[in-house]
């Protein structure tokens, strides 16, 4: 298990703050690669191993 500083877990918190504003704007994630970014944040403090699945429509928007 990973332990973040302080400082670490504030610009964890600060960088999902701003993805979850893009989201709420863009509601569109782009590429693979901003799906992967986001869920390495979004799962960053979590101290297990997690299983999920995204459904996307063929806009890149989520279902759900």
């Amino acid at each position: 298990m990973t332990t973040y500083s302080e400082y670490e877990q504030t610009a964890i918190e600060v960088a999902l703050a701003a993805i979850q504003q893009t989201l709420n704007t863009n509601d569109v994630m782009t590429s693979s690669e901003q799906v992967r970014d986001y869920l390495t944040i979004q799962l960053a403090g979590e101290p297990d191993e997690w299983f999920g699945v995204m459904f996307l429509t063929s806009q890149h928007r989520c279902l759900g």
